[in-house]
């Protein structure tokens, strides 16, 4: 692992940090590191803040409903939160229910027998990361004697022999199962049937049943038992009896308000007490050196750490190990750090310095946002104030290519970061030096020559300013996206960008380069528009300003027809001939299993061993 050892030493090639709302503070870095590009967003998040609100969210508050970040967020808005940032959190199953244990404001909402990582927020403020967390659930009988729970709100698995899983409202109208259970409904005394924990659930046992799929009514419970446990429910439940469930994960845990997790096979540790697990050094270990998005939660000195790593997208960003994230992680001086979901599922919401709602930050792999199973969300309830500071954009600081044009945007906020609406007829605008002229709307042409200087905004007393350097040489261009794949019609922007010899970057306007297409796959406007000619076929596009050129592969064809994407399996069936008896099964799949389009792909599995003859599977659509 020599290699994850000397690309841990990344280079800042661009940087960019502000303070998002009391207690949060965001940066985005773009990294350099041999022969890598790493693009990451990191938020600060003091939790002790008073203003400050973290929430383990699932899409309307259940578990069993995939949505995207975005749209978590933007549900919590509507219940009039004001969400400053947010991120993607847990793996999840097909279901959509997130793979460890979930607790939000105090309520446990889901959880397995044992959390591989979580991230877990206290009622005093303090955040803290911890491994291997079981849990200690039973439901006891009026003769005191007690069955243990193995999981909370969740699907049966093909190995649920023996075990006995309870659900709630969270997980639905009823517990969707179809095998051989028996289910047991308790009425709960005094309550939703919310499970907290530490605190135990007093009920009366409403009916017993051997049928799956029972419902679950309001203030109801319903206890879903097979093999030994099925008996014990048989023997000790009946309709009438009262019963307690008490339920821990131990007095860390117990007392946390909101716990996020990374239960799955790329859920782990990636730095304990300030040292990179020995066996992420393992190189007979695959996922250890898979270069992807990832995910991250870290905690330092008191305050958590959210980090998100692009990847999956030359000239953009590679993506990282989960060695090499250790080692950033260290290189950081964090304390603990824990690998969730990654890939892509990695996303990351920040409302940016004048703002009103968080927008998307990164660039997700697949180039959309997936949908995924909860979220972590971050909202301030800072009061909104008068107008205490103007924020310039496209920033502080600008280095512009000789002849560019950069159109100046105003936006206000106040002293906590809240969004202040200011008329733009109110600015007054000021140029400082020989470095080119600005117009009245707060449009920027730069001059002809290397120099420096700054423009300047004024709103009543208010002032701000942007430090202008002028450049005349280009070292290098860089074209996104590259390669560029497009289907015959379509229109796609080209971002070009300009580096100097420290390959620092410079604002570059389209118009000031030469574009060109090879191939007769299409044409560029002179705003850096792509065009496609209207066929298949393949070319190249590329830029050039003076000796400086870059160039990017077009291919112009369909995307292949999806006959069916297994985002659902409503409709589809699989089947087997000459296979083991029950062996053929279709389920939904979800990363880091293949998958090349959306969340899941279907998984058939089969079993043809020791059938003779002509053996076959398949999963026809049924229309």
């Amino acid at each position: 692992m020599n290699h994850a050892r000397n690309v841990r030493e990344w280079v800042v090639k661009q940087e960019e940090s502000y303070q998002v709302a009391p207690g949060v503070y965001h940066t985005s870095r773009e990294l350099g590191g041999l022969d890598l590009q790493l693009s990451v967003q990191m938020t600060e998040v003091d939790v002790s803040d008073p203003y400050l609100r973290l929430e383990a969210y699932s899409s309307g508050g259940g578990v069993t409903g995939l949505e995207t970040v975005g749209e978590m967020l933007r549900q919590l808005e509507a219940g009039g939160k004001r969400i400053v940032a947010g991120y993607n959190g847990d793996f999840f199953s097909y279901a959509g229910v997130p793979s460890g244990l979930q607790v939000t404001n105090g309520e446990a909402v889901t959880s397995p027998q044992t959390t591989k990582v979580l991230m877990a927020v206290k009622r005093d403020g303090t955040a803290n990361l911890h491994e291997a967390v079981p849990m200690e659930m039973t439901v006891t009988g009026e003769d005191g004697v007690a069955v243990r729970v193995d999981m909370l709100n969740r699907a049966w698995g093909s190995s649920g022999r023996d075990q006995a899983v309870l659900y709630n409202f969270r997980y639905g109208k009823s517990t969707r199962t179809s095998g051989d259970q028996v289910e047991a409904v308790i009425a709960v005394e005094g309550g939703n049937g919310a499970i907290l924990p530490g605190r135990t659930v007093s009920g009366t046992v409403v009916q017993v049943a051997a049928a799956p799929d029972t419902a679950i009514g309001e203030g109801q419970l319903v206890l879903s038992a097979a093999g030994v446990k099925a008996e014990w429910v048989g023997r000790h439940l009946v309709p009438g009896m009262r019963v307690r469930l008490d339920v821990s994960f131990g007095s860390d845990i117990d007392g946390a308000i909101q716990v996020v997790s990374g239960s799955s096979t790329l859920g782990c540790v990636l730095l304990r007490d300030g040292e990179v697990p020995s066996g992420l050094l393992d190189p007979a270990i695959r996922h250890n050196s898979d270069r992807h998005p990832r995910t991250i939660i870290a905690v330092k000195r008191g305050k958590l750490y959210l980090f998100s790593a692009d990847g999956r997208q030359a000239g953009h960003s590679d993506g990282i190990t989960l060695a090499e994230s250790g080692y950033y992680m260290q290189s950081l001086g964090m304390e603990q750090a824990i690998n969730v979901d990654g890939g892509g599922s990695t996303t990351c919401y920040v409302r940016r310095p004048g703002e009103e709602r968080a927008v998307l930050c990164n660039r997700p792999s697949d180039g959309f946002e997936r949908a995924v199973g909860n979220a972590i969300a971050i909202a301030s309830t800072a009061p909104a104030g008068e107008l205490k500071e103007l924020v310039m954009l496209p920033g502080q600081k600008v280095r512009v290519l000789a002849g560019g044009i950069v159109p100046f945007a105003v936006k206000g906020r106040d002293a906590y970061g809240n969004a202040v609406a200011i008329r733009q007829e109110e600015l007054l605008w000021e140029l400082g030096g020989e470095i080119g002229c600005l117009d009245e709307a707060g449009v920027f042409t730069a001059g002809y020559t290397d120099t420096s200087g700054w423009v300047s905004v004024r709103c009543g007393d208010i002032r701000q300013r942007t430090d202008i350097s002028v450049l005349c040489a280009v070292s290098r261009l860089q074209l996104e996206p590259s390669p560029l794949v497009i289907e015959p019609g379509g229109v796609r922007p080209l971002r070009a960008y300009a580096y100097d010899a420290m390959d620092e970057r410079i604002w570059l306007s389209p118009e000031q380069l030469v574009w060109t297409v090879e191939g007769g796959a299409g044409y560029v406007t002179a705003e850096g528009i792509f065009h496609t000619a209207g066929q298949l076929g393949q070319g190249v596009v590329s830029a050039s300003y003076k000796e400086a050129k870059v160039e990017a592969a077009i291919r112009v064809g369909l995307l292949p027809d999806i006959i069916a994407d297994f985002e659902q399996l409503d409709g589809i069936t699989a089947s087997g001939v000459n296979a083991v008896e029950g062996s053929v099964s279709l389920v939904r799949a979800a990363r880091p299993q293949p998958v090349r389009y959306g969340t899941f792909s279907g998984k058939l599995t089969y079993d043809f061993t020791d059938c003779k003859g002509v053996s076959e599977s398949g999963h026809p659509v049924d229309r």
